[in-house]
């Protein structure tokens, strides 16, 4: 009888790892923003692993009520405008009122919703890491819209029942990725051997793999309660000057570039993925060395 309980608990682990590795497949996804950054690797690993995605772009204004007529299993919200060059108008009513719109959508059409925000919305933390209680506190234009934003998802699941789950990126960082963003001018300025002028060289983040970002974004699409709030991150915090020198020592050749040492208003900030972790079954693969790795090789084949 001791043999057949010990081969029980056995197939039930097995089981529960097993489950843990399966992957969103056969779902129908609407993505907004999805010729993005992070809505196309989203994208291209959504259809890759057996899905359909519908795209929702820029030529589909989501500052109107969203126009889909079709069955939809999962939104992935990711439109949205960050501040640069834009108008605060433009950007209130894209990443406010287009949240909204594709909230009342999910709301008539019962559909799940994962909802990506940014963890600038917690301003300059008091301390580090920082977990999804931290205070909210946002700084500038862009991650108060999206504070409002989050405000009206927590709203929608308790108040009209709508299946939403809030995602709080912190630095997505590979393959896609342009400038103005760190990662991406360093490699530029490598390849073309120009001076690179950069910010306050103690300035902290954390540096996550595009390829990490998307399994947990996927994740999200089936794991996670109503209102719940996620930190995707590395768990880690990195320095402009320590990111400078991962390039360097990958690459193996040296960078020129200048620090303007500018005031900056969020000088530290990394994630505590704890929850993820829990609620996911996620965590980050790829190590902010092998990430670069990958990106410096993908240049020189270029």
């Amino acid at each position: 009888m001791g043999n057949k309980s010990g081969a029980f608990k056995g197939f039930a682990k097995y089981k529960k790892r097993k489950e843990k590795g399966k992957k969103m497949k056969g779902k129908t996804v609407l993505v907004t923003g999805g010729a993005g950054f992070i809505g196309k690797n989203v994208t291209d690993e959504l259809v890759k692993t057996g899905n359909r995605v519908v795209c929702y772009e820029k030529d589909q204004d989501i500052t109107k009520p969203l126009r889909v007529t079709e069955h939809i299993d999962v939104v992935m919200h990711l439109a949205a405008i960050v501040g640069k060059g834009e108008s605060e108008k433009k950007m209130v009513e894209t990443n406010v009122l287009g949240t909204r719109n594709v909230l009342e959508w999910c709301k008539q059409q019962r559909t799940r919703m994962v909802f990506v925000s940014t963890c600038m919305v917690y301003g300059n933390p008091k301390r580090n890491p920082v977990d999804e209680s931290t205070e909210v506190n946002p700084i500038d234009g862009y991650a108060k819209s999206k504070a409002v934003a989050e405000e009206l998802c927590v709203k929608y699941a308790r108040e009209k029942n709508v299946d939403c789950v809030i995602v709080r990126l912190f630095n997505p960082y590979g393959k896609g990725q342009k400038q103005p963003f760190l990662v991406p001018s360093i490699i530029d300025a490598m390849k073309g051997n120009t001076k690179l002028v950069l910010n306050a060289p103690e300035l902290k983040r954390d540096y996550v793999h595009i390829n990490d970002v998307v399994a947990a974004l996927v994740k999200a699409g089936e794991k996670g309660k109503k209102a719940d709030v996620i930190n995707i991150g590395s768990g880690r915090g990195q320095t402009v000057q320590e990111v400078v020198a991962a390039v360097e020592k990958v690459a193996e050749q040296k960078i020129n570039y200048v620090f303007t040492h500018n005031e900056v208003a969020v000088k530290e900030i990394w994630a505590s993925i704890k929850k993820a972790k829990q609620v996911l079954g996620w965590e980050p693969k790829i190590s902010f060395e092998e990430g670069i790795k990958m990106l410096v090789e993908e240049e020189k084949k270029a």
